[in-house]
C-alpha cells in the first residue's frame, strides 16, 4: 500500500555547513514517499549548490533572491504553492531528523480529525552536543492534544507556554493549512511558526509525541539567540490580536483569561527591572530611572512593588544604588535573570522604555 506524499519545506540562508546532513536526514526516513522543496533566500555561501549536490529527484531547489527574515511567510508559502503533498513537514536548512519521524507521524493522520502533530525534540549546540531536550513546559493531554479544539491555542496564549509545537517536529495536514491561507507571519514578527501554529488549532485535534523526533541546532546565527527580545514583543501583539478575534472560539473561563494578561504584564515587569538594572550598572541612572516607572503603568503591578519602583526611580534621578530596593521585594540576580534557560537574551540594548509602555490588549 502506497502512503500519502508528503512535502517537506525546507527554508535555508547561509547553511552551508549544516544542509547536506539536513537533506539526507529527510532522504533516509523509512518513509521515501516524499519531497523536498528548499527555497533559499539569497545564500552567499553556496547553501544551494550544496543541496543540488545530492542528486536525488525527490530534492527541489529554489535559489531566490534575498527577502530577509521580514518576509518569511513568502518564503514558506512559495514552497507551499509549488508542493505536490497531502502533508506538510517543516524542516529549516540547519535542523535535522531522526530516521522514523515521518512514519511515526503518519499514523496520527489516520484520524481525519487530526490537523497537527508535533513532539518533542533534542537541542545541540554547535560541536553537536545535545544540551537539552524539548519542549520543558508542563501541558496537559488536553492542550497538547488540542481537545477541545482551540485548546491548545488558548494554552499557546500564555507567556510560560507558548508553543509546545515547534517547527522542527511539525507536520500538518495541507488541506487546513491552506484553509487559514498559508503561513502566517505577523507585522514585526521574524517568524511563521507562532501565528501559524495558533491559527491551526482552530481546526481540528493534535498529536504529540513525547520520545524526540528531531534536532533543532543553536548557532551564533540562529534567530532565537540574536533576536529573542524582538520576537518575545512580537509573540505578545500576536497574541493579543489572535485573542481579540477568536475570544469566543477559545475554550477558556474568565479566570483564565485574567491570569494571561496579569501574567504578560508581570513578564514585562520583570523585563523593565533587568534594563533598569542594567543601565544602572553602567552609570546610567535617568535611563534606568525611565525604566523603573514604566510598570507603575501596568493594572496588574502589585502596590508593594509599584512603591519600590517609585522608590527606585526616585534614587536612580539621583544618581544613587537601587539594590537595597530590589532585596526589599525580593527580586534575585537580574544577571541571571536576564537570559532563558538556553541562555537567550530576554532583553536588548536597542530597546527603549516606550516599547514597553501599557496598551491595553482588548
Amino acid at each position: 500500500m502506497s502512503l500519502p506524499l508528503v512535502s517537506v519545506i525546507t527554508p535555508t540562508y547561509n547553511h552551508a555547513a549544516y544542509i547536506q546532513e539536513c537533506l539526507r536526514s529527510a532522504l533516509d526516513q523509512s518513509v521515501n514517499d516524499i519531497e523536498i522543496l528548499v527555497v533559499d533566500d539569497g545564500s552567499t555561501d553556496g547553501t544551494p549548490d550544496l543541496a543540488r549536490e545530492l542528486n536525488d529527484p525527490r530534492v527541489r531547489v529554489f535559489a531566490e533572491r534575498n527577502r530577509g527574515i521580514a518576509r518569511l511567510g513568502e518564503t514558506y508559502n512559495l514552497a507551499l504553492s509549488e508542493s505536490r503533498g497531502e502533508f506538510v513537514a517543516i524542516l529549516e536548512g540547519d535542523d535535522k531528523w531522526y530516521a522514523k519521524k515521518l512514519e511515526r507521524q503518519l499514523v496520527d493522520f489516520q484520524n481525519p480529525g487530526v490537523v497537527l502533530s508535533a513532539g518533542r525534540f533534542h537541542v545541540i549546540d554547535e560541536t553537536g552536543r545535545v544540551v537539552s531536550q524539548e519542549p520543558r513546559s508542563v501541558t496537559t493531554v488536553d492542550q497538547r492534544e488540542n481537545r477541545p479544539v482551540g485548546r491548545a491555542g488558548s494554552a499557546m496564549l500564555h507567556h510560560d507556554i507558548l508553543t509546545f509545537a515547534f517547527p522542527v517536529t511539525v507536520m500538518m495536514r495541507k488541506s487546513a493549512l491552506l484553509q487559514i491561507g498559508g503561513f502566517r507571519q505577523s507585522h514585526g514578527l521574524p517568524l511563521v511558526d507562532y501565528p501559524t501554529i495558533l491559527a491551526m488549532s482552530l481546526q481540528g485535534e493534535w498529536r504529540f509525541h513525547a520520545t524526540p523526533l528531531a534536532v533543532w541546532r543553536r548557532h551564533s546565527a540562529s534567530t532565537t539567540l540574536s533576536k529573542l527580545p524582538k520576537i518575545l514583543d512580537g509573540v505578545y501583539a500576536c497574541a493579543m490580536d489572535f485573542w481579540r478575534r477568536n475570544h469566543d472560539r477559545l475554550p477558556m473561563e474568565p479566570e483564565e483569561q485574567a491570569h494571561i494578561l496579569r501574567h504578560w504584564q508581570y513578564f514585562f515587569l520583570q523585563r523593565c527591572i533587568i534594563n533598569g538594572r542594567w543601565r544602572e550598572s553602567e552609570g546610567n541612572y535617568q535611563e534606568a530611572a525611565a525604566w523603573y516607572r514604566v510598570p507603575l503603568t501596568y493594572p496588574a503591578t502589585k502596590f508593594r512593588t509599584r512603591s519600590a519602583l517609585r522608590v527606585a526611580a526616585y534614587l536612580a534621578e539621583r544618581g544613587k544604588r537601587t539594590d537595597g530596593v530590589f532585596r526589599a521585594i525580593r527580586r534575585g540576580d537580574w544577571r541571571k535573570e536576564m537570559y532563558t534557560s538556553l541562555g537567550d537574551p530576554l532583553v536588548s540594548k536597542d530597546e527603549s522604555p516606550s516599547d514597553y509602555a501599557y496598551r491595553s490588549p482588548l
